[in-house]
């Protein structure tokens, strides 16, 4: 028995060192099935900057400057333009995929024939996802419609355009019947039939009298007060 335990003792040093000195690739035997985990690293999420442009009125054209997404949306513009027959040039315009748009594209497209047909001097501004809209409008009523095209949007949006109404003489119907007169017409506003009335002798009813603020006396009225 003693002489069997040192080589008892002596094998097992042998197993131990032949063990030892193939430890790696033993490792790597017993991890070659098992499935790698891997961390998934999302980088964070760069907010997106909103598009911005600006359209001005340029002689019988339009000008834009501005900052996309693509190319396309400018060219979504340009086309607009080019179906109501004005050109729209660009000036300092950019493309970054690192913006986007929250409708201000398709709110312009929307309103580029009216704005074309019934404004002068006009300016379409598109920044912190609002549009606003600057210039000469030719009548209340057109003014109007452009309310109700930018209502159908949800996007922010305002109009800023001053009514440019032609002026247009006053008309009037002064009529003697007997000992009175009587009076139809329409005023810039209903005291200047007032005025009319008084300057008479006779007594003056006063028929249909219709006032509008876009009515100019061009010396008609002074001159019929003058021989009353």
């Amino acid at each position: 028995m003693k002489k069997i335990l040192p080589w008892l003792l002596l094998l097992i040093l042998l197993m131990i060192l032949c063990i030892w000195s193939k430890k790696d690739a033993i490792y790597a035997k017993l991890h070659q099935n098992q499935p790698v985990v891997t961390q998934k690293i999302q980088d964070s999420a760069m907010p997106k900057e909103e598009i911005a442009f600006v359209i001005t009125q340029d002689g019988n054209g339009y000008l834009m400057r501005g900052k996309f997404e693509s190319s396309s949306q400018q060219n979504e513009l340009v086309e607009s333009f080019s179906k109501v027959g004005k050109e729209l040039s660009l000036s300092n315009t950019s493309s970054n995929m690192n913006r986007t748009d929250s409708g201000g594209i398709g709110l312009t497209k929307a309103i580029v024939s009216h704005f074309v047909q019934h404004y002068k001097n006009g300016k379409l501004v598109y920044e912190n996802s609002k549009l606003t809209i600057y210039g000469d409008v030719d009548s209340y009523d057109a003014q109007r419609a452009m309310q109700a095209l930018l209502n159908r949007s949800s996007l922010a949006s305002v109009d800023l355009s001053q009514v440019q109404v032609k002026k247009v003489p006053i008309s009037f119907l002064l009529k003697k019947d007997g000992n009175s007169m009587s009076l139809n017409g329409t005023f810039a506003v209903k005291n200047d039939a007032d005025r009319l009335a008084e300057a008479s002798s006779l007594a003056v009813k006063r028929g249909e009298i219709k006032e509008e603020p876009n009515r100019i006396d061009n010396g008609c009225g002074k001159f019929a007060k003058s021989i009353l």
